[in-house]
């Protein structure tokens, strides 16, 4: 080798964590100088110029120093020295940079046991991903809503993490370092775990429990007491206890529910059974009251308290609550009347008398008791209170005088359940109804019918009559509608569902053109007025016999001023208990829409019809002028073919002197009028007789000479 020439020195391999600077360092003896160019080239070309380059024992020995700064996996490669100067070019031999990737646990670590102050784990290290060996093991935890956390190494496969606090969430991670510079791994997967909640025992007793794993009992340490009703109303009860304390839950997560129970009449009669409801209803944390809704009225509502945390739950003792009469629900119906008309003495007082004999709920018993109100002689109004939803009552009243009362005006009249409720949608054709499911009380439903009433041409069904309102027991399809007995609104039955096709309120559309158990949904006119029903039916035995309630007639003038046309109310075919039948159908039905007429197809309607009628007056006149002038034509045709007939034999065809004619016709007048001065008057005949004489030829096609 040529002394002139530098040469390098072996070059060793370099290893290093992923992350981290590797160093190359290239030795050169030999004549070389500082200002020569050293280099650093990859196996694949790439050159990486020095960051130092010293010298040492004069000029004879140069080292020039390559870094690869944060090397990673895709930087694992062959790498040489090479240098050049005046005497030649010297290369060093291939050394490999190695990166080692620092180990990292695939799984989570395993909860072994867990108590209020501690956490038992598995470290789980068995898979990792990354290079070994592994040199150290660390686990590292923090509770969960704080940044901060502690690292502990391990040197077992187990570890118990301990001073934690009392029903906390802790993320437990497991750290894993190889051997070098950065040879700790990312944390694996966390173990996500929580404390039990604090036991009531002195500390020795919990150390005592550690020291052997064992777990004291964490429930509530009493259930909640002072359960009261600040308000109680018909349909509505407002309670508090006493407030929730970590002292009570031992915990900070804990749960909170009210239960409540009360009974309902499922029929009438003796053979009525009772059913209960139950309900359990979440309560907010940190709050200490809540309100029960949509009770019974007139009903005991057991109320109790469930305190429950992760490890267990203390209930409370029940507390029973009445609530109030349904007087806020109950209607106030005002009623007057005329002082009779032959009063047989000074009346003295009025007494008036009523009594429930017909509802549309079942739980009301019916006949139900009799009430009797006296009024002044001068008070002839009263105000009912207290009356119940959709019941119809018999009413009476009678004046007396000192020899006794007098003879007895009846009337009904039917309380309204509620206004009619606002479709869910409205079109042209359609309407969008929401069906609520019925409560058989006894009397399970078997079908359900929805029943179309069109209103036009029946405007009595506006407003209710006195006495009992019919449902529609037998009303057709559409197509073959009919009404109640025959002289009531047309209807038609445009659904049937089964009871199992209801089992919730449930949205469904009139007139959406399909086929319901054999009935077609038919669309709606958009030019008529249509009440919409839902009706429901009972049978019993699987017999359809239906018997109306009694309806009385009325006896009181002004007693149809009391019913409101708008709202609707339950006709229901009830029981004849004087004349009982075991094989009976029961027919309950409500008003539940009203789909009035579209005013736009209405005016267009209109409008088209108007359009119409114009053409047909203005094709009748033009047919008429055509007719006319046809008529015209042939009379004139008519005309100038008799004239080319019938003239012509009746005047001569030879030529006429018409100077000859004319003296011959003067000279006659003359004589004539001889006694007259003719020199006027004969100037103006012979201009008339001239001019005649002409009109005369000229008909005739004769030329004067």
């Amino acid at each position: 080798m040529d002394d002139k020439v530098a040469h390098f020195s072996r070059l060793g391999d370099v290893e290093v964590n992923a992350g981290q600077n590797a160093t190359f360092q290239c030795v050169a003896t030999g004549r070389s100088a500082k200002t020569d160019p050293f280099m650093m080239e990859r196996r694949n070309g790439v050159l990486m110029a020095p960051y130092s380059v010293t010298s040492s024992v004069g000029e004879r020995r140069l080292v020039a120093w390559f870094q690869v700064g944060g090397a990673q996996r895709g930087e694992q490669d062959l790498y040489r020295c090479i240098t050049l100067s005046t005497y030649g070019a010297a290369v060093s031999n291939f050394a490999e940079l190695i990166v080692r990737v620092p180990p990292t646990p695939i799984a989570p670590p395993q909860l072994l046991r867990s108590g209020p102050t501690y956490l038992i784990i598995q470290l789980n290290t068995n898979s990792i991903v990354g290079d070994g060996p592994v040199i150290r093991k660390e686990i590292v935890y923090r509770a969960s809503h704080s940044p901060w956390s502690e690292t502990h190494g391990v040197s077992s496969l187990t570890y118990k993490v301990w001073h934690l606090e009392p029903d906390t969430e802790y993320r437990i991670s497991v750290l894993l370092t190889r051997p070098g510079e950065g040879g700790t791994g990312a944390p694996g997967p966390p173990l996500v775990s929580r404390t039990k909640c604090a036991d009531d025992k002195p500390a020795r007793d919990r150390e005592r429990e550690r020291d052997f794993f064992m777990v004291g009992p964490a429930e509530p340490m009493r259930a909640l007491r002072g359960l009261t009703a600040l308000e109680i109303q018909s349909r509505q009860l407002l309670l508090q206890w006493e407030p929730v304390a970590y002292n009570l839950t031992r915990c900070h997560s804990y749960s909170l529910s009210l239960c409540y129970r009360y009974s309902t009449a499922t029929g009438s009669g003796a053979s009525g059974n009772n059913a209960t409801v139950r309900e359990c209803l979440s309560v907010e944390r940190n709050t200490s009251h809540f309100t029960l809704r949509d009770l019974p009225p007139f009903h005991a509502v057991h109320v109790r308290l469930a305190l429950a945390n992760p490890e267990g739950k203390k209930e409370s003792r029940e507390v029973t609550f009445q609530t109030e009469e349904d007087s806020k629900y109950c209607e106030r119906r005002p009623k007057s009347w005329d002082e009779p008309l032959e009063p047989n003495g000074l009346i003295t007082q009025y007494e008036i008398s009523y009594q429930s004999i017909e509802s549309s709920d079942p739980s009301i018993n019916v006949p139900g008791p009799r009430r009797t109100v006296s009024k002044l002689k001068n008070e002839t109004y009263h105000m009912f209170s207290g009356l119940h939803p959709g019941t119809t009552y018999l009413v009476s009243v009678r004046a007396r005088t000192a020899k006794g009362f007098g003879q007895t005006a009846l009337t009904e009249i039917t309380t309204n359940i509620s206004d009619i409720p606002s479709p869910l949608s409205e079109s042209e054709s359609t309407i969008t109804v929401l069906l609520r499911p019925a409560l058989g009380r006894g009397a399970p439903v078997s079908t359900y019918h929805v029943v179309v009433v069109e209103e036009d041409g029946f405007r009595q069904v506006r407003r209710r009559e006195l006495g009992h309102v019919e449902c529609f027991p037998g009303a057709p399809s559409h197509g073959v509608s009919s009404g109640v007995g025959g002289g009531g609104p047309p209807h038609y039955y445009t659904a049937e569902l089964s009871p199992g096709s209801l089992p919730e309120a449930t949205p469904f559309t009139v007139g959406d053109n399909h086929t319901y158990n054999g009935y077609w949904n038919t669309p709606l006119d958009p030019s008529k007025n249509y009440l919409i029903y839902f009706q429901a039916s009972s049978n019993f035995r699987g017999v359809r016999s239906i018997r109306p309630a009694l309806n009385l007639n009325s006896k009181l003038s002004d007693a149809k001023a009391f019913l409101n046309s708008e709202d609707f109310q339950i006709a229901s075919l009830t029981y004849n208990h004087s004349l009982f039948r075991p094989q009976e159908t029961r027919i309950n039905c409500i008003r539940i829409a009203r789909k009035a007429a579209c005013k736009e197809h209405k005016r267009a309607m209109e409008v088209s019809q108007h359009s119409e009628d114009m053409g047909l007056i203005l094709g009748a006149c033009v047919g008429g002028l055509v007719v006319l002038i046809l008529l015209l034509g042939v009379i004139v045709l008519i005309v100038k073919k008799g004239r080319d007939i019938y003239s012509y034999p009746y005047y001569p065809r030879k030529k006429v002197n018409i100077n000859k004619a004319v003296m011959t016709y003067r000279q006659e007048k003359t004589r004539k009028l001889s006694s007259l001065d003719c020199s006027t008057t004969e100037h103006s005949t012979l201009q008339q007789d001239e001019c005649t004489a002409h009109s005369f030829m000229d008909s005739h096609n004769s030329t004067t000479r």
